[in-house]
């Protein structure tokens, strides 16, 4: 067996963090045609049969192979690729698959260091047309719903409040509506 396919079948069952090097190695076992050397019919035969040796799926070895070529063509651009990892890269692809002009606007803004995978993934499934920059970010969704409930709160303090102070005002018609508000509220709103 070629020691560089037992390289590939190494890092495919022990390191999730090598993926670039990995990316590599099935660069050129391809390019040199090492999977004819290894018995296999085709190259989609070969990456079926290390995949289950290794007991990953075939799909993840091509999510790899699409990551590494996708990390070679940002890095030309001035993309530190590699810290965007494997999923960010893949969904990237999909994006630029569907989207070229949105892809080179993440790329050209910056904001492919920036997105949420989720984001980029709606993206790539095309549920979003355009990116979310930073300065339009919506609080995160916890700091949101409890904004909302303080709000409420507020309101039907407010709304308890003006039931109050209208009651009162049948009893005291001269009330002066300033000072009332600061005895009723104790100096606190």
């Amino acid at each position: 067996m070629n020691n560089l396919v037992e390289k590939i079948k190494e890092l495919l069952k022990h390191s999730k963090r090598e993926w670039l090097e990995l990316y590599r190695l099935l660069t050129e076992a391809k390019e040199k045609e090492i999977w004819k050397e290894e018995g296999f019919k085709s190259w989609n035969a070969f990456i079926k049969g290390i995949a289950e040796e290794a007991g990953v799926t075939p799909n993840h070895v091509y999510k790899i192979m699409r990551a590494g070529k996708t990390a070679d063509e940002l890095k030309k651009m001035g993309v530190d690729a590699e810290k965007l990892g494997i999923n960010k890269l893949d969904k990237f692809d999909q994006v630029r698959k569907r989207d070229e002009k949105l892809a080179d606007e993440l790329v050209k803004s910056g904001e492919l260091e920036r997105i949420k995978l989720k984001e980029l993934d709606a993206l790539a499934k095309g549920e979003k047309k355009e990116i979310q920059k930073d300065s339009e970010a919506p609080f995160p969704l916890h700091i949101a719903q409890n904004l909302q409930k303080r709000i409420e709160e507020l309101e039907k303090r407010v709304e308890e409040l003006e039931k109050r102070m209208e009651s009162d005002r049948k009893k005291k018609p001269n009330m002066n509506e300033d000072s009332y508000l600061d005895d009723i509220l104790g100096g606190d709103l």
